[in-house]
């Protein structure tokens, strides 16, 4: 006895739930009233005195968010969503929805899996009668668009591909809003471009989907602008200057050489330098500086082994512009340089 007693429970708990499965799905979508797009996403779209029975046709696109709400109606109210081909319930709510309390229904955060025109119904409780043009409908994208591209610095001249999600969609009909597309300056299709600047620059890059937007700024740095120089210009073979760069943080010379570190050239020659900045941006100039190295001379001299004490001789010398002569001794024996 016990066993059937369980078993007409059973029974009975099964045949409650599929008269309320019935009870909402029955009600046929037989009242059309036309297309209802979302809002922008921060507010709802308020369609006034909507009436029970009656169904819309919602566009939305894969990957979106969306929500419908009868808040605040005086009867108790159900909301049913159809697929594009009205065959199958993608969502449903008969009352306490997650954006309203007590019986009204509301539906919040459904992404569907497709681009194209839904269809939600509006009923009271069971598909009874009555509450004619008595519901305040509220529909609205909800913002879930996130940038998976990084929003960090760039240098001036930098490109960046950029990407969110929900993803672009591709071409759809109109009233569904923008497919997924990028814009502002510097952008060219889901490329930004860092555009050239004096200083750091702040640019805004804004996705759009469907109708509601995002924003993402990007600070973009200027390149350096870099100049070179030689603490001597000129030099002997074997002695040493210095090369400085001035207009940037950090300096990368030909040849070796580090930037203001003492060097001895080995011959004439241009050495040049790149500098990058404290934000980490290499210039776009490369400054040049020649240094010029003149060789030692090569002097000749006349060679006299020996003079009588008292005489004078003559001695010259060859191979240089200007020639000092100095004389050292050993004992009785005279040497000239």
């Amino acid at each position: 006895m016990a066993k059937r007693m369980r078993s007409i429970k059973l029974f009975l708990v099964l045949f409650i739930g599929l008269q309320s499965i019935q009870g909402w799905a029955q009600c046929g979508l037989n009242a059309y009233i036309g297309v209802i797009p979302p809002s922008s996403g921060t507010t709802f779209n308020t369609y006034f005195n909507y009436g029970p029975g009656y169904y819309f046709a919602f566009p939305v696109l894969n990957g979106g968010s969306y929500a419908v709400s009868t808040c605040g109606a005086s009867i108790d109210t159900q909301l049913s969503g159809w697929d594009p081909s009205a065959t199958s319930v993608v969502f449903f709510n008969d009352d306490n929805g997650p954006l309203c309390s007590g019986s009204n229904a509301s539906v919040d955060n459904y992404v569907p899996n497709f681009t194209n025109y839904m269809y939600v119904q509006v009923s009271q409780y069971y598909c009874n009668p009555g509450g004619s043009a008595s519901i305040n409908l509220y529909v609205r994208q909800n913002d879930n668009i996130v940038f998976t591209s990084s929003g960090a610095s760039m240098c001036s001249g930098q490109t960046r591909a950029l990407s969110a999600t929900p993803a672009n969609v591709g071409s759809t009909p109109g009233g569904y809003g923008n497919p997924g597309t990028f814009s502002g300056t510097g952008v060219s299709g889901n490329v930004f471009t860092a555009p050239m600047v004096a200083s750091p620059t702040n640019f805004t890059i804004t996705y759009t989907f469907g109708y509601v937007s995002h924003q993402q700024i990007i600070t973009v740095n200027p390149l350096p602008t870099v100049s070179g120089s030689a603490g001597s210009a000129v030099v002997c073979f074997g002695s040493s200057t210095t090369l400085n760069g001035s207009g940037a943080s950090t300096y990368a010379w030909t040849g070796g050489v580090t930037n203001g570190v003492p060097f001895s050239p080995s011959s004439s020659g241009t050495y040049s330098v790149t500098g990058t900045s404290a934000a980490g941006c290499t210039s776009s100039n490369v400054a040049a500086v020649f240094i010029t190295v003149n060789a030692l001379p090569t002097l000749t001299a006349s060679t006299i082994n020996s003079v009588c004490a008292g005489n004078t001789i003559n001695i010259t010398a060859g191979g240089a512009s200007n020639i000092n002569w100095y004389t050292t001794s050993t004992g009785g024996t005279a040497v000239y340089s």
